[in-house]
């Protein structure tokens, strides 16, 4: 994949698949545990999609629920599942919000589709539109060896082709800070949804760079 952050017509052409699927995962939920969001939310999820993880914030209460993503299209379901929350286009680098209007924002798959320059102003744009005390919540690859790398081409008989960036967990640390946000926790999980029982546990111990890296940040 290229340097640059990823363009909404490359965005389009990733997951227009999934525009018509409302499909609530264990990702969806391990992120609303993990942002403990409670009914004195205000809740915003980047990159929401169909608003599964909007409509998991509504189960628990929470009242003030907004989402944006690149393409209005993806609101189709979201404002089906949850018609009292709102839902803008508009992408991690320029949030269509003011200051201080958040106190729990998720951000699962964004950080991966961002370049390098962007970084910075992803986690800018955070902490000016999350309140004092408030946690921000990401999910990102981990990033590849050598050894990552050979199975992957083996997996995909050398058709691999990176679809987003994999940033080590010390940059987006760093970047982070620079903004105003402190790393709360952070842990590695498999997905749930592939393996299962002692498999997920060899494969999570023999492949680590093939877990997905969780951050929580916190608003300093």
């Amino acid at each position: 994949m290229k340097r640059e952050t990823i363009t909404e017509e490359a965005y389009e052409s990733l997951f227009h698949e999934e525009f018509d699927e409302f499909l609530v995962s264990p990702v969806h939920r391990n992120a609303a545990e993990a942002l403990e969001i409670e009914p004195k939310d205000s809740f915003l999820d980047i990159g929401c999609g169909q608003g599964e993880l909007v409509y998991l914030a509504k189960k628990k209460g929470c009242l003030s629920l907004c989402g944006i993503d690149f393409l209005e299209k993806a609101f189709d379901i979201a404002k089906q599942k949850v018609p009292s929350a709102k839902f803008f286009t508009g992408n991690a680098i320029d949030i269509p919000f003011p200051d201080s209007s958040f106190t729990k924002i998720a951000g699962l798959g964004v950080i991966g589709y961002l370049s390098p320059a962007d970084i910075p102003k992803c986690f800018s744009e955070i902490s000016r539109i999350l309140k004092s005390g408030g946690y921000f919540l990401i999910r990102t690859a981990q990033p590849l060896n050598i050894i990552g790398t050979l199975v992957l081409k083996i997996k995909t008989k050398g058709k691999y082709r990176a679809t987003s960036h994999r940033y080590h967990l010390s940059l987006l640390s760093h970047a982070a800070r620079a903004c105003g946000l402190e790393t709360s926790k952070t842990w590695l999980s498999m997905d749930a949804e592939k393996k299962g029982g002692w498999k997920r546990i060899i494969y999570f111990l023999v492949f680590p760079f093939f877990a997905q890296r969780w951050i929580l940040f916190k608003r300093i």
